[in-house]
């Protein structure tokens, strides 16, 4: 029989009347350790056993207090079975990892803590799943790919998973299939893009960043602005009129505003020339208005469509 990083802990037996009852034993792992049963057999092996909900693991607390020899069934506080981490974790692979590293704790803790780290990390899970879900079924399904053999998990992580275009469709594919939502998509693909692939950096508030770099462009034009005599400030009238408008627009606190996220990304782009960049557009559009907030939206859903289709079209693949 195969070893295991952990064999098996505790003891499982049958009473008299039929029941099963569960014992816990002592292990640990690099100083996290605690009283549990595990069964790495019914894990690792579970052909081998007949009852598709056998339990794989209990943790030092599905034990009531005081008592951890002989527990039945309906006694323990918290049991899992093999499917329990798989549906956590949505991977086979990442399920066994986790079932091995598992000591004392509920898997659901240990799981928080992954996530987290992956999170901060290059996002390795998604990059799993990426690897099992997308790739491996792709490539065993690619014609051209006959004979050849597919590159192994962690070469998937360093090369592939690191290529901006691939990991966009690897992240869409996995939307698809509901791995992911939208709004996870799009909080990695900003932060990878914005941290060389590293996952180290931040995601950007677009809404936030156009109103920082938008009221420092207009203080610098109002203070600018204030150094002209006085006819040439009455010859930019226009101009200063745009401005506050615009201003106002770009920088209003609200939880509900007229231009959406993408709108905010694309002129994010504009550094702390979005006003200006606005303002020579609304120039040449004929259809520009400043009557109202919906008309400055719509002014600026056209600007952004004309100079950021890059951008609007890298964003609807994700959507």
């Amino acid at each position: 029989m195969a070893r295991y990083k952990d064999e098996n802990r505790g003891r499982k037996e049958k009473s008299k009347d039929g029941q099963y009852l569960y014992s816990s034993e002592y292990c640990a792992n690099g100083g996290s350790d605690g009283f549990i049963y595990k069964n790495s057999v019914a894990f690792h092996e579970p052909w081998r056993y007949k009852d598709k909900n056998e339990i794989v693991y209990i943790p030092e607390y599905g034990f009531p207090d005081g008592k951890s020899e002989r527990v039945p069934t309906d006694e323990l506080q918290a049991h899992f079975t093999r499917q329990d981490l798989i549906n956590l974790t949505n991977s086979e692979s990442l399920a066994a990892e986790l079932f091995d590293e598992l000591t004392w704790q509920h898997p659901d803790t240990l799981w928080n803590e992954w996530c987290n780290d992956s999170d901060e990390n290059g996002y390795w899970i998604e990059a799993r799943w990426a690897y099992e879900k997308v790739y491996l079924p792709e490539f065993a399904d690619g014609v051209d790919r006959e004979g050849q053999e597919p590159v192994c998990g962690d070469e998937f992580y360093r090369v592939e998973w690191q290529d901006e275009e691939y990991r966009n469709y690897c992240l869409k594919r996995l939307m698809e299939i509901g791995c992911i939502s939208k709004d996870d998509a799009q909080s990695i693909k900003s932060a990878l893009t914005e941290g060389g692939g590293n996952g180290m950096t931040e995601e950007i508030d677009y809404r936030a960043a156009v109103a920082e770099n938008v009221t420092q462009e207009y203080n610098d034009f109002y203070a600018a602005e204030m150094q002209k005599p006085k006819e040439e400030i009455f010859n930019d009238a226009y101009q200063i009129h745009f401005y506050n408008e615009l201003k106002e627009f770009l920088t209003a606190d609200s939880e509900t505003h007229y231009l959406d996220a993408d709108g905010f990304r694309c002129l994010y782009e504009n550094g702390k020339s979005v006003l200006a960049c606005l303002y020579d557009y609304y120039l040449k559009d004929e259809y520009a208005s400043t009557v109202n907030w919906e008309e400055i939206n719509d002014f600026i859903k056209r600007y952004n469509k004309k100079y950021h289709s890059d951008i609007l079209e890298e964003e609807s693949e994700l959507g």
